[in-house]
């Protein structure tokens, strides 16, 4: 891709996020997709967004410091329903989110042999 068609790329995400940022309403949530890279491999988690307040400079709605577009730029489009197969971001399956202990066993079984034959 050349300069022309970044730059371009770029315009069309900004317009988006200002599309966006025109429709949220203060005090609801929208969600975002995020991946999270484990030991055990990658998970994909749904990120919570509630915008609380105005800001008093430029009048955007803001979820802590981030603005709307903000968010929408950095972490994707913002869904108004979570998806359902997918967990909260900081939400566990019991005192750890680690998987079954065979097969965390299993991957450090592969990670050293992966060490040995490279040695």
């Amino acid at each position: 891709m050349g300069y022309l068609s970044d730059r371009l790329t770029g315009m069309r995400a900004r317009r988006e996020a200002t599309r966006f940022e025109k429709t949220v309403r203060v005090g609801e949530t929208y969600y975002s997709v995020e991946e999270c890279q484990q030991p055990w491999g990658n998970e994909l988690k749904v990120r919570e967004w509630t915008f609380a307040r105005k800001s008093r400079l430029t009048g955007q709605p803001m979820c802590g410091h981030m603005s709307a577009a903000g968010a929408w730029l950095n972490y994707g489009p913002l869904l108004a329903s979570p998806p359902a197969h997918l967990k909260r971001l900081f939400e566990t399956d019991g005192p750890l989110s680690e998987p079954d202990a065979k097969k965390l066993a299993a991957l450090v079984e592969q990670a050293a042999k992966r060490q040995l034959a490279g040695a």
